[in-house]
């Protein structure tokens, strides 16, 4: 019987992912441990026969050779017809391996106990291009809902036609733009209502769809491989083939001489009379001509060449000199071991030279011995001669070593815009000032999005806010909403920044914030997150690299940027010299991405990611947003928390949210008895805390209830301004939290801000650290410098107690969110 869940976390092999499951929305558990489970989850999103599914149900045991195991498969699948189904998702090869057949056949014999089938899958039914392509490309739309009028407008020019382009669509539907006609197709046929062939080409304007959906199979589902797989077949051996050296290998005057070898045992076989004997060829050293080796060799060397020659079948090649086999051996010296025990120095992490490990030899020889040590040298080539692998693995560690000798699968590119966007932060090289008082606030830390198909710049979200669920979430917002506010804001800026749409699949590192819940909940409808295995960061190249270049290229061509190496900053003082000002700064990073990064051809000439963005939008647009799909989208993206619901409304971060309609909605839908422990789900802006969401289930809508605050003093008011506010007033007032006293400290706060912006303004006061605090006070970031907010308190009087003076401290210790 099943008996326990596994746990997933982060891996150093695995390709983990967390994928939508349209079939099963509320499945807490939705993470692929492999690149297969991957691409097999995608099919059953779509087979229609399939009701809803599971990724690493239960466990259930096994008994294979007399001992119990515990077995975990990949999927449990529920059919319409009623029937559950496990799933084993492998690559063909693991089934080659001389147990495999006798544990399977364990495994199916446990699952009928349980009454269920257990069936094996192979990547012979799940990624066969260009099936795969175009039903990851359907499921992109799927939960989106199309116009009706383009859908029915779509449908009557289909049936009417019976077999058209989509080309031919867009002609006769222009009034409509090409990305909603797009759109409307991929959803028509994710519903079956025309037919494409998924098998036959990827679906572009090029592609024809009809009106005879009896071609598609309904009852489509995946085959027991198990049953029909030839056990007795030996797999296909991928062996290599070897060719001997040639004359390639060696070095031109090798060649040299081994032609000059050559020419002497011809000019000698020419002019010899009688036997090859040193006598008959000493004649003839008079005559012999020089062709190319001084000394003009003796009778014996020319007696050895031809010897060679003749046994190495007259190939020139046994002619060229066997420099690499001259010199000694390596002796067994009578002090082997204390070599031995010598060159195990130098093979640990601590990664001693060649120099110490010698000295601790030579040291403890003489100590132990009458012996005389080796030489350095003789040493030294005992090192040399080990595997380079090894000594890898033993200094540095086998991932350090498995990046500088494994073998890498070419990368294989995605086949549409948007289709894999990597994400990272970085802290930018350089020190920015506030825009209105022009003291230095630090190194803000830069969150970006490149798509991997046109290299071009998604979006991105600055800000001096540590990497956190806030910072991802801006940033994936701005990369999935259109640009605007670029031609209004940035007048100087002569392009477009048409990247914007619905991301498929979001490619993360192991952060902290990307394996939030936060972040699996609210990308749950809208993109699949793939993660990077722990420690290769080159599976993830292609965000690093623009990490690399903005560094390298934008950031450091200003005064104040920063160094890595202490040895290059000499006595340059970067807070001293820093001259640019955050909006600024802001102003140049649109334009260098827009019009300069985005518009070049990349250093080896094979691109330009804004005209290769254009070609593939022609050929695939990217499915953008309605305006109610990006309410939906900014609703699913706030922070989520879980609160019990009290009398009084709703208690977090130390205020209450509450109203009148939200009191009649309690009254009407709190269960009797149920009153104290129901929890309901809180969604909230880190930004603006001024109001919260409220999900109603028997609404099924969510409502949105202010905070009860008499005096304003919530009002455009940032989750970390609270939690600032909150920690002065814990150290400084110690008394019972209400809104009145928090209005009065971030009066205090608010009122320090200014008085420290004129002391550092007049150069009483240059703390880089403590600046930095004040700016993430400010809530200085991309978004806020865009949108140019105002979060200003200046409603209540100051106070005469005293107000703190280490920003350090108020800000010191406070986690992102």
């Amino acid at each position: 019987m099943p008996i326990s869940r596994r746990n997933i976390s982060h891996s150093r092999v695995k390709n983990l992912s967390k994928l939508s499951n349209f079939k099963n929305p509320n499945s807490e558990k939705r993470i692929a441990e492999s690149h297969n489970e991957f691409l097999a989850a995608h099919f059953l999103n779509y087979f229609p026969i399939v009701k809803s599914f599971q990724f690493q149900p239960l466990a259930f045991d096994y008994e294979n050779q007399d001992e119990i195991h515990s077995y975990t498969s990949d999927f449990l699948v529920e059919l319409e017809t009623g029937k559950f189904v496990y799933i084993e998702v492998k690559e063909e090869k693991a089934l080659y391996s001389e147990d495999f057949k006798s544990i399977f056949e364990a495994k199916r014999a446990a699952a009928r106990q349980l009454n269920k089938e257990l069936i094996l899958i192979t990547e012979n039914q799940y990624n066969i291009p260009p099936r795969i392509d175009n039903i990851k490309s359907l499921l992109n739309v799927g939960g989106f809902w199309a116009d009706d009028n383009i859908s029915n407008l779509v449908v009557g020019i289909v049936k009417k036609s019976e077999t058209i382009d989509i080309e031919g669509i867009a002609y006769h539907l222009s009034q409509f733009s090409r990305e909603e006609i797009f759109k409307a197709i991929r959803i028509l046929i994710l519903k079956r209502e025309i037919y494409f062939d998924l098998s036959s080409s990827e679906l572009t304007f090029d592609s024809k769809v009809s009106s005879d959906t009896t071609q598609y199979n309904n009852a489509e589902f995946f085959i027991d491989e198990f049953v029909e797989f030839d056990f007795n077949k030996k797999p296909a051996k991928n062996e290599v083939k070897l060719f001997p050296k040639d004359m390639d290998i060696f070095p031109e005057k090798y060649k040299q001489e081994a032609l000059a070898k050559k020419r002497y045992i011809k000019w000698v076989e020419r002019k010899l009379v009688g036997k090859w004997t040193e006598k008959n060829i000493n004649l003839l050293l008079h005559e012999i001509p020089n062709f190319g080796v001084n000394p003009t060799p003796c009778s014996r060397s020319i007696m050895r060449w031809k010897d060679a020659y003749t046994k190495g079948s007259r190939k020139l090649i046994a002619l060229v000199p066997k420099h690499v086999s001259k010199g000694r051996t390596i002796a067994v010296s009578e002090h082997d071991e204390f070599i031995e025990h010598g060159i195990s120095n130098y093979l640990t992490e601590l990664r001693l030279s060649i120099n110490e490990c010698y000295k601790k030899y030579e040291t403890q020889l003489r100590t132990n011995t009458d012996l005389e040590p080796v030489s350095y040298n003789t040493f030294k080539l005992r090192i040399d001669k080990l595997p380079k692998y090894d000594v890898k693995c033993a200094r540095e560690g086998k991932a350090a070593a498995d990046i500088d000798f494994n073998n890498y699968d070419e990368h294989c590119p995605p086949k549409r815009l948007y289709e894999q966007v990597e994400i990272d932060h970085t802290v930018l090289t350089v020190i920015l000032l506030d825009s209105e008082y022009l003291f230095p606030i630090g190194r803000p830390t830069l969150t970006v999005l490149i798509d991997k198909l046109s290299h071009c710049i998604c979006g991105f979200y600055v800000s001096y806010e540590p990497p956190s669920y806030n910072s991802a979430r801006q940033a994936i917002l701005h990369s999935i909403k259109p640009k605007d506010y670029i031609k209004n804001l940035y007048p100087s800026i002569k392009n477009e920044w048409n990247c914007h749409g619905k991301i498929e699949n979001l490619i993360v590192d192991n952060g902290a914030e990307f394996w939030s819940t936060n972040l699996e909940v609210a990308c749950e409808n809208w993109m699949n997150i793939q993660f990077n295995p722990v420690g290769k960061p080159w599976k993830k190249a292609f965000v690093e690299r623009f990490i690399g270049t903005t560094c390298r290229e934008f950031t450091a061509r200003f005064k104040g940027k920063t160094f890595s190496n202490i040895l290059e900053k000499m006595k340059y003082d970067p807070k001293k010299d820093a001259v640019m000002r955050f909006d600024l700064f802001l102003e140049l990073f649109h334009k260098w991405i827009i019009d300069d990064y985005h518009q070049r051809a990349d250093s080896r000439f094979k691109y330009i990611p804004n005209e290769l963005w254009q070609k593939n939008y022609l050929k695939s647009p990217v499915l953008k947003l309605d305006q109610a799909e990006e309410e939906k989208l900014e609703n699913d993206f706030l922070c989520t928390e879980w609160r019990e619901w009290r009398k009084g409304g709703i208690h977090i971060f130390n205020l209450r949210y509450d109203s009148e309609y939200l009191s009649k909605v309690r009254k009407q839908y709190v269960k009797e008895g149920n009153d104290k422990k129901q929890k309901i789900l809180v969604k909230y802006s880190p930004e603006n805390i001024n109001t919260i969401r409220i999900y109603i289930e028997d609404l099924g809508k969510y409502i949105e209830v202010p905070c009860v605050d008499s005096v304003g003093y919530t009002k455009g008011l940032s989750l970390f301004n609270h939690q600032v506010n909150l920690r002065v007033h814990r150290t400084y007032i110690k008394s019972k939290i209400d809104v009145v006293s928090l209005a009065e400290v971030r009066k205090y706060v608010n009122d320090r801000v200014e008085e420290e912006e004129e002391f550092v303004e007049k150069g009483r006061k240059k703390n880089l650290s403590a600046n930095k605090a004040r700016s993430r006070y400010k809530s200085i970031n991309s978004k806020n410098s865009i949108s140019k907010k105002d979060n200003k308190f200046e409603d209540i009087e100051k106070s005469e107690d005293a107000s703190p003076e280490d920003w350090n401290n108020f800000a010191e210790g406070l986690e992102g969110f």
